[in-house]
């Protein structure tokens, strides 16, 4: 039988775009909430976005250290969300201990809710997602809401407020928290559970940041972990990353 060759055109660009699809890289991306009351100063919101690309940059290096492979990121998407900052604090503190677990969830969902009305739900990437609440003790108190569902990552308030470089990481116990959350949460999106319920006979399990310790120090990924995170899709070896993880100026949306 006779193919025609507009047939086998049409297939081979079928199969090149469906090559391409799956091969697509994966990456992450941050996303910077800024309430709709919130100061939105050109020089704040570059500030909170130069915050939380610090955290995420040294939560990149820790990976790199621990595993010779580490993530791709991209500079803070700057977004104006639809809440005001009253009802993301709240929702930051409902996460708290000792509040109904109904509630626990309730940061994340308002994270989840603004990331679909912008469309962001590219398969190949996980969006890491903070709400700017200003500056000072009020906003560095913030530290609820740390979760993750699907591809979106929450990280609290306190991510965009404190420039957590690895010197401050070495000092400041708010850092180390922030550090702790986005290792914690990440971990969860590359396939990683609790440590100390998947290994509880393994007497350093405590240890990992997919269990409880936050001392950047003594902070390390298990062997098995680090053995399941080789062949993790999201990861890259250091020699072969890209220029999407360079720092660039923030993006803003209204």
């Amino acid at each position: 039988m006779t193919v025609p060759l507009r047939a086998i055109l049409v297939a081979s660009l079928s199969f090149a775009s469906a090559f391409s699809a799956s091969a697509a890289s994966k990456r992450i991306v941050s996303v910077l909430l800024i309430p709709m009351d919130q100061n939105r100063s050109p020089e704040s919101t570059a500030r909170a976005g130069r915050n939380f690309e610090k955290l995420l940059q040294s939560s990149k290096d820790w990976y790199g250290n621990q595993l010779g492979k580490t993530f791709d990121f991209e500079a803070p998407q700057i977004i104006d969300s639809k809440l005001t900052l009253s009802a993301w604090i709240t929702r930051s503190e409902n996460a708290g201990p000792g509040k109904p677990a109904s509630l626990r969830y309730d940061y994340l969902r308002g994270v989840q809710k603004e990331l679909h009305r912008l469309g962001y739900d590219d398969p190949n990437v996980i969006y890491v997602v903070s709400v700017y609440a200003g500056e000072g003790e009020v906003a560095e108190s913030l530290s609820q809401g740390a979760a993750r569902a699907g591809n979106a990552v929450a990280l609290p308030p306190r991510a965009t407020t404190l420039g957590c470089d690895q010197t401050l990481l070495m000092v400041n116990k708010k850092c180390q928290d922030s550090f702790y959350a986005v290792n914690h949460e990440l971990g969860h999106a590359f396939g990683l559970e609790h440590t100390c319920k998947k290994y509880p006979t393994d007497p350093n399990c405590e240890h990992s940041p997919m269990q409880a310790e936050k001392d950047p120090i003594k902070m390390k990924f298990l062997e098995a972990e680090k053995l399941s995170l080789q062949t993790n899709k999201w990861l890259k070896p250091l020699t072969n990353l890209g220029a999407s993880d360079q720092a660039a100026a923030p993006v803003s949306h209204h």
